[in-house]
């Protein structure tokens, strides 16, 4: 019983392990790419008068579809994160029944967050493609 308890406990933190990793890959690949694509639009920007619109359209369009990727990588990173914390959480349940008596319980650490961050993120990338192209318009219109 203490071997399944043990094994059960180091399976769980793996999980949680594994959960806490690609939540920071997350952040760490958008902090990568939405540092590309603001230095983009901050060239767009100050070179506009420069530019050509077809230029500023084509560069607002491939910082749109970076921004879009950026949605996609972070939703699969999500997912895999969501996977890894509901398997630890699985796992808790099991040493909670199994191992109550041996105190491992007190070992547990799972806290996958309250997922109101997700919200948020896709609301700051939204808003960045419609600022963009809000911009674009206005600097096509001559405002």
């Amino acid at each position: 019983m203490k071997d399944e308890c043990g094994m059960l406990l180091s399976e769980y933190h793996e999980a949680e392990k594994a959960g806490r990793h690609h939540d920071e890959l997350l952040w760490v690949v958008t902090s990568i790419i939405l540092s590309g694509v603001l230095i983009l639009i901050g060239l767009i920007i100050n070179n506009i008068s420069q530019l050509s619109m077809a230029v500023v359209i084509y560069l607002s369009i491939f910082v749109s579809i970076c921004l879009l990727c950026l949605l996609r990588i972070a939703s699969d990173f999500r997912k895999i994160k969501l996977f890894f914390y509901n398997k630890s959480a699985e796992i808790e349940k099991v040493i909670k029944r199994k191992c109550l008596n041996e105190k491992i319980a007190l070992l547990l650490e799972h806290n996958p967050g309250s997922g109101g961050q997700w919200e948020l993120y896709n609301i700051l990338i939204v808003f960045t493609i419609i600022s963009l192209w809000v911009f674009v318009i206005l600097f096509y219109m001559g405002i």
